[in-house]
């Protein structure tokens, strides 16, 4: 089955935002708080419109029709980073391909992940962000990553999600 990567426009947000946040809750095996969730849900879909500028974005995996995931960075992931893949799914590197199309989208993140969830870790790292700080204990805080591109943020044209 094939997955697809698409792109969620502001537009798209205020249109899917209800079953975008609901898709996460269910999925996110209880990894996303409260306030996780509430900032999400009052998200300026104008700032979905500049990502190179805003570094917020979020992007979508449709796999046969479905949603199999879904990733948002506010700030480049210093305010927000959440990445959910559908449980049907996990274990086929959606994961890693979403964080990697919001660091194309943003052109840079710098995200913090539990340090006790060692698939949101090894996500990060085969998505290509380096660890920068990490706590002494690994049962407890934050692992932070970071990344940029290159080449600079993905300037393609706005390719709308059906979510």
């Amino acid at each position: 089955m094939e997955t697809k990567i698409r792109f969620v426009t502001p537009v798209k947000w205020i249109l899917h935002r209800r079953r975008l946040l609901a898709f996460a809750a269910a999925f996110g095996d209880g990894a996303i708080g409260e306030d996780a969730l509430r900032r999400l849900a009052e998200l300026d879909p104008v700032l979905l419109g500049r990502p190179d500028r805003t570094g917020t974005a979020c992007v979508v995996a449709k796999a046969g029709g479905w949603t199999a995931g879904v990733a948002l960075a506010i700030g480049r992931g210093r305010e927000a980073f959440v990445v959910v893949v559908h449980p049907a799914v996990r274990g086929r590197g959606i994961g890693t391909t979403l964080t990697r199309a919001l660091l194309a989208r943003t052109g840079s993140l710098d995200c913090r992940v539990p340090a006790s969830d060692s698939r949101a870790v090894a996500m990060c790292r085969r998505a290509g962000l380096a660890e920068v700080d990490a706590p002494e204990d690994a049962d407890g805080g934050f692992v932070r990553f970071a990344g940029a591109l290159t080449a600079g943020p993905d300037r393609c044209a706005e390719r709308e999600c059906e979510p």
